[in-house]
């Protein structure tokens, strides 16, 4: 939902370009809606591309020591993906820009701009800082409203503390480079935690127009998706202040229960992107499930059957060697 989301985000500013003229009216707009696609695409380039990185290498894991076999894919997979988090744009400086974008729609905000939907929470600048999760059980927090509560608030949070940082290093007189780059770090972290939140919300949204009948299964991918990434990143939420220890508690213990269900559907799930062997290049992967027999098959493949050189000239010779007596006169004086 996200691609299609930036899809339509990125036609709309072309529509705005192709029909733009010097002293159009709405040039503001066409600015606004440049500096939001580039600043967009650019943090979800980052975020995707270093998470599937890091996806291959848990999987890789995962596998054991078939996992960094050549004939796996998986050693392979990694190293060719790696690059993607170099070219069409370095991902750190990438995530930079995407944070610059974040502390100028802080600062708009403060000032009573209207912030786009993308950014949408920080029109909510100060009351969202404050507002806690009102989760009261395990259970609400299965509730998207709730996880979408939490992550704007989050996320409202850490741009705002860049937005600070970069206000402060402009207070002391330092030029505006400068304080974007004194508030690196700041920026950083609240691009990265910016774009968690907006995946969740995409996906979410999405889910409202999915056919019915795969509903439900969408619903647990997305709970799990918003929950597990609240417990990786439960230090910015307990930081916050949104959430409790305990919560952060029910929010685990949520991920538990949905990884077992989801892992129920998970085969049914990766065969919906209807990827056939032949790309998946992977006996761990084929659609048989006979891991075993094609992995066996492809190391026959790749090492035919055939006498080896150094069997014939070292070790058979050793083995067929005919003993004379001089050498067995020779072995009993050694043993004397």
């Amino acid at each position: 939902m996200t691609g299609i989301v930036m899809k339509d985000l990125y036609n709309n500013l072309m529509n705005k370009l192709n029909t733009a003229k010097p002293g159009d009216s709405d040039m503001q707009d066409v600015i606004e809606t440049l500096k939001e696609t580039h600043a967009t695409s650019a943090g979800l380039k980052a975020f995707c591309t270093w998470n599937c990185l890091s996806t291959i290498e848990t999987c890789r894991q995962c596998c054991g020591g078939h996992g960094y076999s050549s004939y796996t894919g998986l050693a392979s997979m990694a190293n060719d993906f790696a690059v993607h988090c170099t070219w069409e744009g370095d991902n750190t400086i990438l995530t930079l820009q995407a944070g610059r974008y974040l502390v100028a729609c802080y600062n708009d905000a403060k000032r009573g701009k209207k912030q786009p939907d993308g950014v949408a929470y920080l029109n909510r600048i100060p009351a969202i800082i404050e507002e806690k999760c009102v989760a009261k059980s395990q259970a609400d927090l299965l509730d998207f409203k709730i996880i979408e509560r939490a992550w704007c608030a989050v996320a409202a949070n850490v741009v705002r503390k860049a937005g600070e940082d970069f206000n402060s290093c402009i207070a002391r007189g330092v030029s505006n480079e400068q304080a974007h780059e004194e508030c690196s770090a700041a920026r950083l972290h609240a691009a990265k935690i910016h774009s968690f939140g907006y995946l969740f919300r995409t996906f979410a949204k999405g889910i409202a127009d999915a056919p019915a009948g795969i509903k439900a299964q969408l619903n647990r991918l997305c709970a799990l998706y918003g929950l597990f990434t609240i417990a990786e990143n439960s230090g910015a939420f307990l930081h916050a202040g949104h959430m409790t220890p305990l919560q952060i508690d029910w929010v685990r213990a949520n991920v538990d229960i949905l990884c077992r269900d989801v892992r129920a559907e998970a085969v049914l799930l990766v065969d919906s992107f209807n990827y056939p062997d032949y790309i998946v290049n992977s006996p761990l992967g084929r659609y048989d499930g006979n891991v075993y027999e094609r992995y066996y098959d492809q190391v026959k493949r790749a090492n035919p059957p055939a006498p080896h050189p150094y069997f014939d000239k070292i070790i058979k010779p050793l083995l067929t060697r005919q003993v004379s007596e001089e050498d067995e006169l020779e072995l009993e004086e050694e043993d004397e």
